[in-house]
């Protein structure tokens, strides 16, 4: 089952005969690309070439993140089979506002449900959250 890859130490993703392999100081591991959802790294990593032909090739993203845990930025593959049509649609929708409206409405009230969905948890758990709920469900 893929899992998503955690990079704590510096190093460098580079690729050997379509291998991804981990190179640092200490050592050389190679690292299962098929095994792979994601790579997060925590650390200083690079990337050599092969390593990122390999790892688009694969729909695998790498995402960076600094020294204090705070997201700097993610290489991604670019999206397979993106659908022209797709684009035009949600143009037409950002132009009509009263489509622009609905969608607005509908993820309010996505929002809204799970705020009560939320109190409903920490009610059952034994936490006064009355006051709130009712203050919630009134449209």
């Amino acid at each position: 089952m893929p899992k998503p890859l955690y990079i704590t130490t510096e190093g460098i993703l580079a690729r050997k005969s379509n291998t991804l392999y981990f190179i640092n100081k200490d050592m050389k591991k190679p690292i299962p690309i098929h095994a792979l959802t994601d790579i997060y790294a925590h650390a200083k990593v690079s990337l050599r070439s092969g390593a990122i032909f390999l790892l688009i090739r694969n729909n695998i993203p790498v995402h960076f993140y600094n020294k204090f845990g705070y997201y700097e930025g993610s290489l991604l593959p670019r999206k397979k089979r993106v659908s022209g049509n797709v684009l035009i649609k949600q143009a037409e929708h950002y132009l009509d506002p009263n489509k622009r409206l609905y969608i607005a409405r509908e993820i309010l009230e996505g929002m809204r449900f799970n705020m009560i969905r939320i109190l409903k948890y920490y009610k059952a758990k034994g936490k006064e959250v009355d006051e709130e709920m009712n203050a919630r469900t009134i449209s």
